[in-house]
């Protein structure tokens, strides 16, 4: 893939550890990557219902870890509880979660042709939840729809919050100045919380800001950003590098 992204500068907000892989990887492919991890995760103690939903765990259907992090700062829990169930279900948002399971013993099912919520959903484990009870692996705040559908079909859900997220400083004092310096061609976004974060620290102008390229990972968030304003926003197919990848191998010719 040497040099199919040669004049691409990407902006990359993706948190860590993601960040770095995604910054090889174009840099590999003969772009040139900046890292601004916007936003930091860290670990977040257990709530009195996340203890009570260990102690449980052997009640579940199986668990359902929604990200890497989830993974990260979670396994560790569930691993450790004194009466963890062989047959419990795990389900994973996607490829990149499975693997993070994996290498802790542990074989997820998860959707194969992209990774949200709404592919979750669609898993066959998932469709009825007449009698289930589910755990969810995440962080101390997200996305609803996961919960509130499996409720909607009739199971039962609890969270297990194993993290928190925190913005991270800008790496210069204007954005737009940096920007400009960096002849930055494309910013790629993997959560509209990422997006959040730098229209806080964006000091432009709105009409300059929404010209900007970006690169989003999902229809919801091509919507969403689609509705703050932006003009100029790329899909990518899922937020697997290699699907990023492909997107911007396929913008370069219109952005440069």
């Amino acid at each position: 893939m040497k040099a199919l992204l040669t004049g691409i500068t990407a902006l990359v907000t993706r948190p860590q550890p993601g960040n770095a892989e995604l910054c090889d990887r174009i840099t590999a492919a003969g772009g040139k990557a900046l890292a601004w991890p916007a936003i930091e995760v860290s670990p977040l103690p257990l709530s009195v219902s996340s203890q009570q939903a260990l102690k449980q765990l052997t009640e579940y259907t199986g668990v359902i870890f929604v990200s890497v992090n989830a993974v990260t700062y979670g396994i560790n829990y569930l691993l450790s509880a004194a009466n963890a169930s062989t047959s419990l279900q795990w389900l994973a948002v996607g490829k990149t979660t499975a693997q993070a399971l994996h290498k802790q013993g542990i074989i997820a099912e998860y959707p194969r042709q992209t990774a949200s919520s709404e592919a979750l959903l669609a898993l066959p484990q998932l469709r009825s939840g007449q009698g289930q009870r589910w755990l969810i692996v995440r962080g101390e705040s997200g996305r609803e729809l996961l919960a509130e559908t499996l409720r909607s079909r009739g199971a039962q859900v609890d969270y297990l919050a194993a993290y928190q997220t925190s913005s991270m400083p800008f790496p210069a004092i204007s954005p737009r100045s940096f920007l400009r310096h960096h002849s930055v061609t494309v910013i790629i976004f993997t959560s509209m919380a990422l997006i959040e974060v730098f229209l806080r620290y964006w000091d432009g102008s709105a009409a300059e800001l929404f010209q900007l390229p970006i690169v989003v990972v999902s229809e919801r968030m091509q919507r969403e950003a689609t509705a703050l304003g932006f003009g100029k926003i790329y899909l990518a197919t899922s937020a697997y590098p290699e699907h990023i990848l492909s997107c911007l191998q396929q913008l370069r010719p219109i952005i440069l």
